[in-house]
């Protein structure tokens, strides 16, 4: 109980039971753990909470006042705890998902409809974030959930492992004839930013970094990266699920034989010891 403190539960419970011995079953505690626990809660009140008998445990009418006020507690509690578990329903409450572009747009989006529809009062802030400073954002508490990569998961944190991200070596569809070779040799990899180094980490995977002649293009804008893509100013490394739609346009194709490389993911937060129903939710849906 929240409300109550551990002298408090042990007075209650011996006061619904009439004996220390049924208490301390009840609390899964020692008799002599609730005995101390009801000595020192009368020594803070100065008061004697019961009259101890060959019968059990009666309360003074000092200890049936402090009864009725833990059970008025206890019922506010009561009230307290399905108006918190009901919140998404009947407040507004606000909650930010933070992770990369192809992970919010191509999963958590789809995954997380039903979220809207089921908690209508629920304001769901979903935050794009591909530098890097997505565990930042749990820190610092502007976002409750965070997508990061397996290592970056702290101790301190409560996780969820997700299916990898996979990513493939893709460029102009246009480039179909070139070589694999040439293209890394010639051209330039497009990346998010200096820190970014799932391109150079692809290609070191599968045995093709030595490969690489030029110094990268950067832009930390998931589309302005696609379009200069399409536009054929370099190649880069896309998840598939940014990828494939635009496989299938014909505005891209991918190379090396479309193999991937899989990064492990996992969604985590701050450990919660009741979650909200709204936030057990969203958990289970994202995969």
């Amino acid at each position: 109980m929240i409300l109550l403190n551990r002298n408090l539960e042990a007075f209650l419970s011996v006061a619904n039971l009439k004996t220390v011995s049924g208490a301390a079953k009840n609390l899964g505690l020692t008799q002599t753990a609730i005995t101390q626990r009801l000595k020192l809660l009368e020594s803070d009140l100065g008061i004697t909470l019961f009259l101890r008998s060959k019968n059990g445990m009666k309360l003074t009418p000092e200890g049936e006042i402090l009864l009725r006020s833990c059970l008025e507690a206890k019922s506010i509690e009561g009230r307290l705890l399905a108006g918190l578990q009901k919140s998404g329903e009947q407040e507004n409450i606000n909650l930010c998902i933070v992770g990369p572009a192809s992970i919010i747009a191509g999963r958590v989006t789809k995954q997380c409809h039903h979220i809207y529809v089921n908690w209508p009062k629920l304001n769901i802030r979903l935050l794009v974030d591909v530098n890097a400073n997505r565990l930042n954002h749990l820190k610092r508490g502007s976002a409750d959930l965070a997508i990061l990569q397996h290592h970056e998961v702290a101790d301190e944190l409560d996780s969820k492992t997700l299916k990898p991200l996979e990513i493939a070596l893709v460029c102009k569809a246009s480039w179909k004839n070139r070589t694999l070779k040439e293209i890394i040799e010639s051209e330039r990899m497009l990346a998010y930013h200096p820190e970014d180094s799932t391109g150079l980490d692809y290609l070191k995977t599968f045995n093709m970094l030595k490969l690489i002649k030029r110094s990268p293009i950067y832009t930390n804008e998931n589309q302005a990266l696609i379009n200069l893509l399409t536009g054929g100013i370099g190649f880069g490394v896309l998840p598939i699920e940014l990828a494939e739609p635009l496989v299938k346009n014909k505005q891209l194709i991918y190379l090396n034989h479309g193999q991937v490389m899989k990064i492990p993911i996992a969604l985590a937060w701050y450990p919660r010891k009741n979650k909200p129903h709204y936030f057990q939710e969203i958990i289970s849906s994202i995969k």
